[in-house]
């Protein structure tokens, strides 16, 4: 399997007019998680149940509502088996939570994913 590569803006990465590829599992399985935790619920046409509650971060949750849509969110990712780790961290001045996980996927390889909300 393969997978287009994107940059750190999502964009398709194109390097020498050639588009790049993920060839190994462990990186675009990584890639497909954090593309999942981008989307908000109903945002994607194709699949409205891809994506996180908006309303969990808007205040209208709490951190635990927003931590377990989190963990929803990368065990139904495709590629991923289970998760092996997860923790946070929160900076409540400036309203950041920074997910740290690492999770076991198909291949039998334990990779790690940061992402801040």
């Amino acid at each position: 399997m393969s997978d287009l590569k994107l940059d750190e803006f999502g964009d398709i990465l194109v390097e020498n007019g050639q588009l790049q590829l993920h060839t190994r599992i462990e990186e675009f399985v990584a890639q497909r998680v954090l593309i999942r935790l981008r989307f908000i619920r109903t945002e994607w046409v194709y699949n409205r149940a891809i994506g996180y509650n908006l309303d969990l971060q808007t205040g209208f949750g709490k951190r635990e509502l927003i931590l377990a849509d989190v963990r929803r969110i990368i065990s139904e990712t495709p590629g991923v088996t289970r998760i092996v780790s997860f923790d946070f961290t929160e900076d409540v001045s400036n309203r950041r939570l920074t997910i740290n996980t690492r999770v076991l996927v198909e291949s039998g390889e334990i990779i790690t994913i940061d992402f801040q909300v």
